[in-house]
């Protein structure tokens, strides 16, 4: 059995872009990532862009500032009967591998058989891990 360090967590994350459309093809434009309400430029033609924009609001219009938000799972870490920290990710046929010794683990956490020697084949499942667990 795996002890856990970190159970399963969504992080988000919320950009901030200020958008500019091109007054003959509305499909196309610039977005610039905003930090403080601020342009932010990543790349020296990011600068360029932006001050092309300032430059010609004949040939562009600025939609104003947008929000996307985006989520990413992150894996629960716990420690291996082996001793050795491992992400117990579900990917591999609903459980995990540890590099280190070998075991297969569920997302909860328990040592299972490893997926070849299952026998009427795997079915994927979501795990809640009880808060007690941690």
């Amino acid at each position: 059995m795996v002890i856990f360090i970190r159970p399963v967590r969504v992080e988000y994350k919320v950009i901030h872009t200020l958008d500019y459309v091109l007054k003959a093809d509305s499909t196309q434009g610039f977005g610039f990532s905003l930090k403080n309400g601020k342009p932010v430029f990543d790349h020296p033609s990011s600068e360029a862009n932006y001050q092309w924009c300032l430059a010609h609001p004949d040939e562009v219009e600025c939609m104003g500032e947008s929000r996307d938000v985006y989520s990413l799972k992150l894996s629960a870490v716990g420690i291996c009967e082996c001793g050795q920290e491992i992400e117990l990710t579900d990917d591999s046929c609903g459980c995990s591998l540890c590099p280190y010794c070998g075991r297969w683990h569920s997302p909860l956490g328990q040592e299972v058989a490893p997926p070849e020697t299952w026998k009427d084949g795997f079915v994927m499942f979501w795990y809640e891990v009880p808060a007690e667990t941690f």
